[in-house]
């Protein structure tokens, strides 16, 4: 397994609060940057998905803000010493 890869990348992160993953005792700290990227990444398509108008009516119905979220989980991978991804392209992603 590649140290700088989530677990388990399919697992859905909780919602809405970051703090939980980075209270997490059995992930190293690379593990948790791991999974916070793919969170990050996760919801940046979501985004994209709701400003195209791709989301169906259930998600209309989540209780988690994405945008809110993204901040959260740009602030724990700041608090982890690790910024968000750059992009070599700019995209809508990120």
């Amino acid at each position: 397994m590649n140290a700088k890869q989530p677990r388990n990348a399919t697992a859905p992160m909780p919602c809405p609060d970051p703090a939980v993953l980075l209270a997490r005792q059995d992930l190293s700290q690379d593990e948790k940057i791991g999974h916070l990227h793919q969170w990050e990444l996760d919801l940046r398509e979501k985004l994209v998905a709701d400003e195209e108008a791709m989301t169906s009516d259930l998600a209309a119905d989540d209780p988690c803000q994405a945008s809110e979220q993204l901040a959260a989980v740009l602030q724990a991978l700041e608090r982890l010493g690790s910024g968000a991804k750059a992009h070599p392209t700019p995209t809508k992603q990120g």
